[in-house]
């Protein structure tokens, strides 16, 4: 991203570091609007609020990538917001699926995919950044909202799913 700013709008590393801290806290706001406000309070289930996860991302891509002033990027710093909530809401989607028995081997899945993903995507994105810094810079953000479609598709079905069938609560009511 800075690698990004620096070559579109000739950012310094202060001004980057200032968006950096706006993003972060926007974020944060993000994290905890979505789970306790939209979770908690409004009672979305996990699949719906984890699609406007998605949905904020791509949105929030879509723009930084076809970003041409400087307050495109903070302004897809604050469509963006509600992407943080995709990684809780999914393991807490996950929790509700698996027995109690199965949590560690799920959840030990999980990180070792998650291990995997990242020094595989960086090479990718760097890849794309360099081939594209002349023509296209943006173009790295493009592609990282057309992977997540597959993400927000995937919500989509799963949302689809919880509506056709009659999925009982995985709570139960305590007697007194």
């Amino acid at each position: 991203m800075f690698l990004y700013v620096r070559a579109k709008f000739h950012w310094s590393l202060e001004t980057y570091t200032t968006y950096s801290s706006i993003n972060t806290v926007t974020t944060s706001l993000g994290s905890v609007i979505g789970i306790y406000f939209l979770h908690k309070l409004l009672k979305i289930n996990e699949p719906f609020v984890i699609l406007i996860g998605f949905i904020s991302f791509i949105g929030g891509s879509i723009l930084c990538g076809l970003a041409t002033k400087e307050w495109h990027i903070y302004a897809a710093a604050g469509i963006s917001f509600l992407y943080s909530v995709i990684s809780p809401m999914a393991r807490s989607l996950i929790s509700k699926l698996v027995s109690s028995n199965e949590y560690g081997k799920v959840f030990s899945f999980l990180a070792v995919c998650e291990s995997f993903v990242d020094p595989l995507g960086s090479p990718l994105f760097i890849y794309i950044y360099n081939h594209t810094l002349l023509t296209f810079p943006g173009a790295f953000s493009l592609v990282a909202a057309g992977i997540s479609i597959f993400g927000m598709i995937f919500s989509i079905l799963v949302v689809v799913i919880q509506k056709t069938t009659q999925i009982q609560s995985p709570y139960s009511m305590l007697n007194s």
